[in-house]
Parts: C-alpha cells; sequence; structure tokens
C-alpha cells in the first residue's frame, strides 16, 4: 500500500464532546492501529491486516458516495454556502412583486459587512445600537443589491428567483414576506413552507441576479402563461368587484387600454376571465404588467375586505338541509356517474344563492356559494358540502369491494353514521398512499428526464439552416453540432428568441418532470389521479416501438391527452421523443447513459461502480459539462456564446 485516502478536514478536527464519525470509528482509526502494529512487526500477517483495513475502508468510503445523502448528491450537486439563510414565508400584500421583506436580524447577518465598509468609505463608523441605520442606508446607496430566493424542492427555474430586499424593523418575527402574486411561480404556498435565501455583494453576480427578477420572467417556460399568481382571495375580490356595475366600471377603466376591457367586456370576472386577462396583459402590455397586476391585486382583496367574506358551519349545514329532503341522484345510478350529478345539482344550488336581489349580501353562505363558483377555491369540494360526499372510491383494497357500498348520500356538515365514517376512512387511506408512494417515482422521473436531456440539447447557433415548417417537429430535424439552434427551437414565451446557451433540454426536462412531482401528489375521492405515473413511465420506457421516426406525433398526442400535459409546450416533448428515439435501446434509461462524462454518471446513479470503471479505464472528465460544472463550483461556465 502506497497511498492513504485523505481524511477529510471535519473528521480529523472533530467538535469537542461530538460523536465520533462512523467512517473514523470503522474505517481510519482501525487502518492506523495496523499500520503501527506493522512498524513494529512487519510481518504477512500485519500486512494481510492492513490490506483488509483498506478494502474496509474503501468500501466505507463508496458507502458514503451513494444515495441520495451520499457525499455526491448532498454536498456535491446541493451544498451549503455561506451568505445564506432559511426563512418560513408569510404573505404581504404591499410588497411590489420584486420586493421580499427580511427582518433587520437575517439582514444584518448577510450583508451587515458590506454595509460597514460602506459607512467607512464615507468617513463614518457604526456604532452599537447604529446597525439598523447603517444597514438602512446601505441598502438606499445600492438600489441593485438583491437576495436569491430558492423554494425547495428546485423543480423548474422559477423555483430560483431574484428578489429587492426590503428591510423590516428589529424585533419582529424571523419571516421572509412575499408578495402573494410570486407564489406561483416558486410553488408555494403560506401554510409553513421554507424558502432559502442567498445574499452576494459582487456586481457580476448581482448583475446575473438581475435576469431572475420575476418582472423580467412573466411567462412559465412549461406552457407558456401568465405567472402571476392568480387564486383565492385575488379570485373573489375580483369576482365581487364584476357583480357591482358601478366598481366594474372603474375596475375596466383603469385597464391599460382598450384591447384588455374587450378580454372581459362581458361575462363574469371568474377566474377564467381573470386568466384571460393576465395573460393579455403579460403578452400586450409587459411593460405595464407588473403594477397593474399589483394595483389589481391590492383592489380584490380590499374588495373581500369590505363584502366581509365568510362563512360557518351553520350557514353549510342551514344550505344542506335545503336538499335534504330530495334524493341526491336516482336510484339505480351507476356509481361511476353519481359524482357528475352531484357536481350539478350543486352548481344549481350554489347559482340560486347567488341570483341577484336586495337580500343577496345576507343570504346563508353566499360567500361559500361566490368562493366555489367565481373558481377562488373549493370548487371540487363544494359538492360534497352542499349535497352529497357521493362516490368515495377506496382504492385499492386486499379484498372483494361493491362500489355501492361507498357511496354516501348525505353532506357533510349533516355528519355520517359510524359505519360511513369506517368506510369513508379507506378512501383517505388511498389518498394518503399516493401521495407518499408516488412522490419518489416522480421525482426519479424528473432526474431521469434530466439527465438525458440537459447535456445534449442547448441553443448553440442561430440557424442552422435547415428547412423548416414553423412547428415543434423542426427541432427532430436540427442540424445544429452539439445541440440545437435558435431558428429551429422557435421563440420564447413573450416572442423573445432563445439566446445562445439557452438550455432547451434542462427545461424541456423540468417541464414534464414537475408536472409529475406535483401532480403525483393529487388524488381525488373517485379514485382517479391528477396523472398515471404507471402510463407515463409505459410511453417512455417500455415501448421502444413507439420511438420510430413516423412516432412522434401520436406518441407527443398521447401524452398531451392526459390533463397533467395538455397545456404542456409540445417543443418539451419533441425534445424527449428526440432523445429516446436517438438512444440505442429507444427508451429513457438508455438516452441517460448515453455521452457525458463519468463524473456526470456518477451524479445520477451507481456511484461506486461509475468511479471504479472510469478509475480502470484511466477515463478524463470533460468539466465544462453541466454536471461537472456544478460540482466543482463552475457556475458561470458554459453560458453564452462559445
Amino acid at each position: 500500500m502506497r497511498v492513504v485516502p485523505v481524511l477529510p478536514l471535519r473528521y480529523r478536527l472533530p467538535r469537542r464532546g461530538a460523536e465520533e464519525p462512523r467512517l473514523v470509528a470503522r474505517g481510519y482509526a482501525p487502518l492506523l492501529l495496523a499500520c503501527r502494529r506493522y512498524a513494529k512487526k512487519p510481518d504477512d500477517a500485519a500486512r494481510e491486516d492492513i490490506a483488509e483495513r483498506v478494502e474496509r475502508l474503501f468500501s466505507l468510503l463508496a458507502e458514503q458516495l451513494a444515495t441520495k445523502k451520499g457525499w455526491l448528491r448532498r454536498h456535491g450537486l446541493g451544498r451549503r454556502v455561506d451568505r445564506s439563510a432559511r426563512l418560513v414565508i408569510v404573505p404581504d400584500p404591499t410588497l411590489a412583486w420584486d420586493e421580499a421583506g427580511m427582518p433587520f436580524e437575517i439582514l444584518w447577518e448577510l450583508l451587515g459587512d458590506g454595509a460597514e465598509r460602506a459607512a467607512e468609505a464615507r468617513g463614518e463608523r457604526v456604532e452599537r445600537g447604529a446597525e439598523e441605520r447603517a444597514l438602512a442606508a446601505f441598502l438606499e446607496e445600492r438600489p441593485d443589491l438583491l437576495l436569491l430566493l430558492n423554494r425547495q424542492p428546485s423543480l423548474h427555474r422559477d423555483s430560483v428567483q431574484a428578489v429587492r430586499p426590503r428591510l423590516e424593523k428589529a424585533g419582529g418575527s424571523p419571516l421572509l414576506r412575499l408578495s402573494p402574486l410570486a407564489c406561483k411561480g416558486f410553488g408555494a404556498d403560506f401554510d409553513g413552507d421554507e424558502m432559502a435565501v442567498h445574499a452576494s455583494l459582487r456586481p457580476e453576480v448581482l448583475a446575473e441576479w438581475q435576469r431572475l427578477l420575476p418582472s423580467r420572467n412573466l411567462f412559465s417556460l412549461a406552457t407558456g402563461g401568465a405567472l402571476a399568481h392568480y387564486d383565492q382571495d385575488f379570485v373573489l375580490g375580483t369576482y365581487w368587484i364584476g357583480r357591482d356595475p358601478k366598481l366594474r366600471a372603474a375596475f375596466l377603466a383603469d385597464l391599460p387600454g382598450d384591447c384588455c376591457r374587450a378580454v372581459v367586456a362581458s361575462g363574469p370576472l371568474d377566474k377564467r376571465a381573470g386568466t384571460a386577462l393576465l395573460q393579455h396583459l403579460a403578452e400586450r402590455h409587459a411593460g405595464a404588467y407588473p403594477q397593474v397586476a399589483h394595483d389589481w391585486m391590492r383592489k380584490a382583496q380590499e374588495r373581500c375586505t369590505a363584502e366581509g367574506v365568510s362563512f360557518g358551519f351553520y350557514e353549510l349545514r342551514e344550505l344542506a338541509e335545503s336538499r335534504a329532503g330530495s334524493d341526491p341522484w336516482p336510484p339505480g345510478t351507476p356509481p361511476e356517474s353519481v359524482d357528475g350529478i352531484v357536481a350539478d345539482a350543486a352548481k344549481t344550488l350554489l347559482d340560486q344563492r347567488l341570483a341577484n336581489g336586495p337580500d343577496l349580501a345576507t343570504r346563508p353562505a353566499v360567500h361559500f356559494a361566490a368562493m366555489a363558483r367565481s373558481g377562488a377555491r373549493g370548487a371540487k369540494q363544494a359538492a360534497q358540502l352542499a349535497v352529497a360526499r357521493g362516490l368515495l372510491h377506496p382504492g385499492a383494497t386486499g379484498f372483494e369491494t361493491k362500489l355501492e357500498e361507498f357511496l354516501f348520500p348525505r353532506a357533510l356538515p349533516l355528519g355520517m353514521t359510524a359505519e360511513e365514517a369506517f368506510r369513508a376512512a379507506m378512501n383517505a387511506r388511498s389518498s394518503m398512499c399516493d401521495k407518499k408512494l408516488g412522490t419518489g417515482r416522480a421525482g426519479y422521473l424528473t432526474r431521469r428526464l434530466v439527465q438525458a436531456l440537459w447535456r445534449r440539447f442547448r441553443v448553440v447557433a442561430d440557424d442552422c439552416g435547415a428547412t423548416r415548417s414553423g412547428g415543434p417537429e423542426d427541432l427532430l430535424g436540427c442540424r445544429a453540432a452539439g445541440g440545437l439552434c435558435a431558428a429551429c427551437y422557435g421563440n420564447l414565451p413573450g416572442g423573445a428568441p432563445a439566446e445562445i446557451g439557452f438550455p432547451a433540454g434542462l427545461v424541456a426536462a423540468q417541464s414534464i418532470g414537475e408536472r409529475g412531482t406535483q401532480l403525483s401528489m393529487q388524488s381525488f375521492h373517485t379514485g382517479t389521479r391528477a396523472i398515471s405515473l404507471d402510463g407515463v413511465e409505459e410511453l417512455f420506457e417500455r415501448s421502444p416501438a413507439r420511438f420510430d421516426s413516423g412516432e412522434v406525433e401520436s406518441w407527443v398526442e398521447e401524452l398531451r391527452a392526459a390533463n397533467a400535459y395538455r397545456d404542456l409546450d409540445p417543443r418539451h416533448l419533441h425534445l424527449a421523443w428526440r432523445a429516446i428515439h436517438e438512444a440505442p435501446g429507444r427508451s429513457l434509461a438508455s438516452a441517460c447513459g448515453q455521452g457525458g462524462g463519468w463524473l456526470a454518471r456518477a451524479a445520477f446513479e451507481r456511484q461506486r461502480q461509475e468511479l471504479f470503471d472510469a478509475a480502470c479505464r484511466r477515463e478524463a472528465c470533460d468539466l465544462s459539462e453541466p454536471h461537472a460544472r456544478v460540482l466543482t463550483g463552475r457556475f458561470g461556465a458554459g453560458r453564452g456564446r462559445p
């Protein structure tokens, strides 16, 4: 033996009182003892003991490299960095879309040294107790300062966004305040979600972060839809504004053009109408869009406050009792048809509560009806609360069941018998199992898509010279060496051309995978799921004949037939099809192993085997590859023109 693996610093200098690390106790310590014994008595037995200890050490090191919590993925692809924090997020509608409120204590830890240097440059000194004033002056002097927020897991581009810090007074709660408009991009809500915060004072980093401000990324790269979060109070307040002729006229008058007013000229201002208006504003009035959306949100929330939006249990019980004497569905109705009948009855009942009349504001459950019918919240649950629970599918069971035994004719406010509660719990069990078992599979699908598409497909040229039809199928015939050309890829949502270096493959992988990860956690009381991972994996893995040259459109349409992928940009699916079509095994698994250096392969899976094979082949690694740049901290390399 000539070389012993270097012991990392954190194991050489353990914290006082800390338990000795497993790698030291079972790996390095026995090896060093064996070496000492060999130094005293260099015989064959001592030499064999050292060899065994070395083999054991390498086995322990290999174990530390593997799995999600191993060194390579936990400390290489994901790592902790300086100038970072982690905070629970809360809503603050007074903040602009690009702003985030941060408590003084946190901001001082992140930017305090910069504030002190700025004070010294002015010939001042930051005295004890004056830190808050110094930090406020520093932020006023440096309007270019930004923070980077990361909502984990990072499923797509908009999981990482830049914001302008707004200083909150000292002594408050250690919370991160966000505009509700930002929720859709981050995929976050305010039920205890946390975000990582990163700060930097380097000019080149801050210039890069300017590109990540929400107001500069108005559209989802996955679907092309507007990213402003339009939901709940925003939707409900807009609906009530639309019900009042004077308020509606004032709202329309504030819009930036007649074209905007034409979008919502007629019909209720429900979620569908509001979404269409936001999309129009983002596409045709991009400059005014962030401020218009913010002002609109504030007016909607103020309207909810003025209306006194609320409802209670007794209102819901009165609503349910108004139908208690009639059967929720005709006798002999097939179980699969029950929920449709119940939903129609609920719509009729709620529309009656919302009919114009002098007593509209005082009707029981009128705000509940407005929430459901406007699309603000609870449209699917309204039927169970107002009419009947309907079919609660038990999911997969280990015994024979009849769906007729899982029909519940009473609404939730009217209660359940003990037997009904027992049977309904089976539906809840099925839903929880779907969430726990499906999320890991969906995450693995995303990782495989990233592995297959990230390195291979990025924009490397302006025009490859290929003949184009102007559709997503142009990506299949692009002749750009080592990637794609901007002309074949087409414009980004909003109309801007794709820049050289644009990671088209990574965006496609995240767009497809994010749907699987998010929707795999959604299952419904009918026993159906928002997405069938079995069906998606079947299309990607087990049908190699589908990836013949003439099958691309049928494959894409079969995927888009699922609700999860219906509004997905077809370019993403065409890129996935091309990657699999060009792989030897015509499957996603074989596409993952195509090309790339050993570091990229080891970052994906089979870490021990990949590193061993690379060492035996004396294989070099291209550090310009995406995975290698992340592992080695070369984040800026590879962007822009070569």
